[in-house]
């Protein structure tokens, strides 16, 4: 990358696992503007989508996991989700998942891991660094903190999808694409976070943020 939208690696210590980075301050969060702030998440996206090095893992080579994870979970919390949820999940797992790009997704971009510095207005930490369709990282742009009181209110859709349409003209992605990876992706949220103990608000504004984006 070097440096393209990311912060530059100056050092490693692979023995030590320690690395000297550039120097980045202030999250995104402090960003108020909702609008502003998921335009500068889609301007990053745009930027890291680069051809992806090889040796990287695959998103594609997750698809059959994935799957049987939503299937068994769903069956173990006795099918919490309505089955049209559950299914737009599992077609997009199928349709979306199989056949991916060789581009470099960052894999979890999220407030916390956009910094501002002095080179640029905002650089992306902490990339996952995957292999795969780009439109897949909007399910942490939009499963944020900041529209915590959005996803927990009663009819989210207009302003979801609104939200959604900016961070992908920004990112220069398909948004048909970018909702139906996030739907699948909050549905394979909602149910992780019933088997593995997140609060009760998050799963149910997961729940929501799916059932809102079929």
């Amino acid at each position: 990358m070097n440096g393209r939208g990311a912060v530059r690696i100056y050092a490693r210590d692979d023995a030590r696992y320690a690395m000297l980075l550039e120097r980045a301050d202030n999250t995104l969060a402090t960003v108020t503007d909702p609008e502003r702030a998921v335009a500068i998440q889609g301007g990053l996206t745009r930027r890291l989508a680069v051809e992806a090095p090889a040796g990287l893992p695959r998103l594609a080579d997750h698809m059959d996991d994935w799957e049987h994870e939503i299937r068994t979970t769903a069956a173990e919390f006795g099918q919490p989700l309505p089955r049209r949820v559950l299914d737009a999940a599992l077609d997009t797992l199928r349709e979306l998942g199989r056949d991916q790009p060789n581009t470099l997704v960052h894999g979890d971009l999220h407030d916390a891991n956009v910094l501002s510095s002095d080179r640029e207005p905002w650089l992306a930490i902490d990339p996952k660094c995957y292999i795969g369709d780009p439109a897949s990282d909007a399910l942490n742009v939009i499963r944020s903190p900041r529209f915590d009181d959005l996803l927990r209110s009663a009819n989210p859709k207009t302003t979801i999808l609104r939200l959604l349409d900016i961070y992908c003209e920004a990112a220069q992605i398909d948004p048909i694409r970018a909702r139906r990876w996030t739907q699948a992706g909050a549905v394979k949220e909602a149910l992780w976070g019933r088997a593995n103990g997140d609060p009760a608000w998050l799963v149910s504004a997961t729940d929501r943020l799916a059932a809102a984006l079929i």
